[in-house]
């Protein structure tokens, strides 16, 4: 028996489908899932009213795919829901982290330790491997290559991300001038959470390579040598 279709509702089919790509350009979950639940609502109902005889092989399966991402949105909910910043974690999020959803954001958080550093306190030694990363908040640091100073570090800056991002040895020594504040995160805890949260690790790498072209900028309006530069020696644009 024929199946007469209506074509005057092939709409709902394009929106569903651009819905459904949409869904793959977004990096939050929430997002991506209810986006997916309104795709497969539209196929239903594009299958309800379109044909004189529904397809329900096409209605039971996009059925089953938004029970899945509903139980999933639930899930997510759930592990949102409650989430509470200290002032100083606030802080970070809003001015550093912002892109992060607050679940993948308390991961670093779980990680990293906030440190008062007593002046003469060595981030980097030349040469050698760094064991952290930093993130700069009060204070001053001095960058010296071969005992000289090169640059000044103030708040806002990263300090050892290219070895976070690359693997690479520190090209200078960074000690802080005076009493300084940061927070620190062990670089082998961060590449084991960014292993297995892509979401994480995509963020940091944009935060990094953000952090990275400013540096490049005050470098290039300072005059300064790029090999006079520790990887992460910077003062910020």
């Amino acid at each position: 028996m024929e199946n007469a279709l209506n074509d005057t509702h092939l709409w709902m089919v394009h929106l569903g489908f651009a819905l459904l790509a949409a869904s793959y350009l977004v990096r939050d979950m929430l997002w991506l899932r209810t986006i997916a639940v309104c795709s497969s609502m539209l196929m239903i109902t594009f299958n309800l009213i379109a044909y004189k005889f529904p397809i329900w092989g096409i209605i039971g399966w996009n059925v089953f795919f938004i029970c899945i991402n509903i139980y999933n949105l639930v899930k997510l909910v759930h592990e949102r829901a409650g989430i509470r910043f200290s002032d100083d974690e606030q802080w970070l999020f809003d001015t550093v982290f912002p892109h992060l959803a607050p679940h993948q954001f308390r991961k670093l958080c779980e990680i990293a330790d906030w440190e008062r550093l007593p002046e003469g306190t060595e981030l980097a030694r030349e040469n050698a491997p760094m064991q952290a990363m930093f993130f700069i908040r009060e204070g001053r640091l001095t960058v010296l290559s071969a005992g000289q100073a090169i640059a000044t570090i103030l708040p806002g800056t990263f300090v050892g991300e290219m070895a976070f991002l690359t693997g690479a040895h520190a090209s200078a020594d960074v000690r802080t001038a005076v009493v300084s504040e940061a927070v620190s995160w062990r670089i082998d805890a961060l590449q084991a959470l960014c292993a297995v949260d892509s979401a994480v690790r995509v963020a940091l790498q944009g935060v990094l390579a953000s952090d990275l072209v400013d540096k490049l900028k005050a470098q290039s309006r300072a005059g300064l040598r790029l090999d006079n530069w520790v990887d992460e020696a910077s003062v910020p644009a």
